[in-house]
C-alpha cells in the first residue's frame, strides 16, 4: 500500500524475481518467489529506500 504522493517500485535487487510498480495512494499486489529465501529488493525511483522479502 502506498499511502504518499510519490511512485515507487518494489524491484528485486538481481535477476527479475519481481517488480511492482506502486502509483500515489495504490494498493498493489505481486507474485512473490515460490523458492524459499531472502530477496533484498529496491524503490527504482527512491536510492535510500531498500528492503528484504522473506519467503519461507
Amino acid at each position: 500500500m502506498n499511502m504518499d504522493g510519490e511512485n515507487h517500485t518494489v524491484t528485486a535487487d538481481s535477476g527479475n524475481a519481481f517488480d511492482a510498480k506502486a502509483t500515489a495512494g495504490t494498493t498493489v499486489t505481486f507474485v512473490a518467489p515460490a523458492k524459499a529465501g531472502t530477496y533484498p529488493f529496491h524503490c527504482a525511483y527512491h536510492a535510500n529506500m531498500h528492503g528484504v522479502l522473506v519467503v519461507k
